[in-house]
């Protein structure tokens, strides 16, 4: 699994413009090359060249004695790292298992670091183009047909839990700030609600949904996902258990059911959180199965457009001119440019990769931290880049956490207190992160925090995405009870 991610990684650098004869690469404030090319090493061809100076591109692992090392296909070496690296050369958060470009000198036998950070992203385009209409992202092959379908991960070896939301499937879209005008026209401009840690056995929580669905009732959004977890309690499957649950989405639903225009325009995509129980027979392992339908039944019947997905999931977000250009595997580039991509992930990553994280850049502040698990999820294509010993996944099942090609935007559901991040494409090993930034070859990563365990008092937070401008604004409700 981890040589295959590997392997993955090292086409894709290989094809960068930084691996061309007339591409440097900046990394750690210096520059690396051979001649005019930059050239990576592999650790067995380090034998008899003490003194020289290498990239190597590896897996960070440990050794039997607990030092780190650097592994690749061809062998393993010990790393060395200074007291103090200058300021520049930890380029970002990295754990075990991460892949990583490492610069340093090779003598007998270990390498002392100079320089270390994630490896480059290819353009979104370019990668499109490489696939030539392949379907890396999940769900249907076919991408020009009018439905909004999930699958499980028992149906075959596709992502469990894949959406495809197509507007035409629900009659066009919203209207008003939701991405449409309301007389059949789409700009491509779509409307997504996200909250996390719902927890429908608080009346609080109740009671701001109430004010929060009213306040969306007037122009609806494309979607609302909602993510657990969705109680307040942890408990074990049982009969008392099961009950708790049936009787909270049945008062989700009958708050849904207030306004007929949510319930005729908007999607509403239920995730399950890593407490929510009788997912994937495990809350430990991913990915997680979608809730079962023993617990939902009074959500899916009052609900028309009610999907329950697995964690993580897939949206793709399609508009009606990118549905009537597009037919079968392949998409025109004007198509593919409608689409917009979204994965929604449901953990606890922040608190997770602290405890976990075995090289961090020196005087990192904890407002900085998001910023580098923004960073570090996207660069390393995967949702989860940690050993198996923190969290087990089904090798079968291992793609659904991966993120290649780079989504428009990833949902990474947290505890942790809310942000917006954009982490910029293409702009070498060094990475970017901002926050607010905006551009088309772009990842925004959206953490929308705890709804029912805000920080902020009593105040419920949330988080609006607009597809076309890219905008992720946090907000906020009060309970009225």
């Amino acid at each position: 699994m981890f040589s295959e991610r590997l392997d993955f990684i090292r086409q894709s650098i290989q094809r960068s413009d930084h691996f061309t004869e007339s591409g440097v690469l900046s990394f750690g404030g210096g520059q690396h090359t051979s001649g005019s090319r930059m050239r990576l090493s592999a650790i067995k061809s380090l034998l008899g060249r003490d003194g020289d100076s290498v990239l190597i591109l590896g897996l960070l692992a440990r050794k039997e004695d607990g030092r780190l090392c650097l592994e690749d296909e061809s062998g393993r070496i010990p790393l060395v790292f200074p007291e103090v690296l200058p300021k520049g050369r930890v380029l970002g958060l990295f754990t075990e298992n991460c892949v990583v470009l490492a610069e340093g000198t090779y003598e007998d036998g270990e390498l002392t670091v100079a320089a270390i950070g994630h490896p480059p992203l290819e353009p979104r385009q370019d990668v499109r183009m490489l696939l030539n209409g392949i379907n890396y992202f999940g769900g249907p092959q076919t991408l020009g047909t009018s439905s909004l379908s999930a699958s499980s991960l028992a149906a075959g070896r596709r992502l469990g839990g894949d959406i495809r939301l197509d507007l035409d499937s629900i009659g066009g879209s919203s209207g008003g700030s939701s991405g449409g005008s309301g007389d059949g026209s789409d700009d491509g401009d779509h409307t997504i609600v996200v909250l996390s840690d719902i927890h429908l056995d608080d009346p609080d929580t109740l009671a701001a949904l109430r004010t929060l669905f009213a306040g969306f009732s007037a122009t609806p959004p494309t979607a609302f996902v909602l993510c657990g977890n969705f109680l307040s309690t942890h408990g074990v499957p049982g009969s008392g258990f099961s009950a708790a649950y049936q009787a909270a989405f049945a008062a989700l639903a009958s708050l849904i059911a207030e306004h007929r225009p949510l319930m005729q325009r908007s999607h509403f995509v239920v995730v399950p959180g890593p407490s929510d129980p009788w997912t994937q027979g495990s809350s430990t392992i991913l990915p997680r199965r979608p809730l079962p339908a023993s617990l939902t039944s009074a959500f899916r019947e009052k609900v028309p457009h009610a999907v329950f997905a697995s964690n993580p999931c897939r949206i793709l977000i399609r508009s009606r001119s990118s549905s009537s250009r597009s037919s079968g595997r392949s998409r025109s580039r004007s198509a593919a440019q409608s689409d917009h991509e979204m994965v929604v992930f449901r953990a606890d990553l922040v608190s997770t990769i602290q405890r976990n994280c075995v090289i961090r850049p020196p005087h990192i502040t904890a407002n900085k931290f998001p910023m580098h698990v923004a960073q570090l999820v996207v660069r390393q294509s995967h949702l989860y880049p940690l050993p198996l010993r923190v969290c087990p996944v089904l090798w079968g099942y291992e793609h659904a956490l991966r993120l290649y090609p780079a989504p428009d935007a990833v949902i990474l559901a947290d505890k942790f207190e809310h942000y917006s991040q954009t982490v910029e494409i293409g702009s070498g090993a060094n990475g970017n992160a901002s926050s607010g930034s905006d551009g088309s070859d772009a990842v925004n990563v959206i953490n929308p925090g705890s709804f029912s365990s805000s920080t902020s008092g009593r105040r419920f937070g949330f988080f609006v995405y607009q597809t076309g401008t890219r905008a992720a604004q946090v907000s906020y409700v009060s309970s009225t009870r």
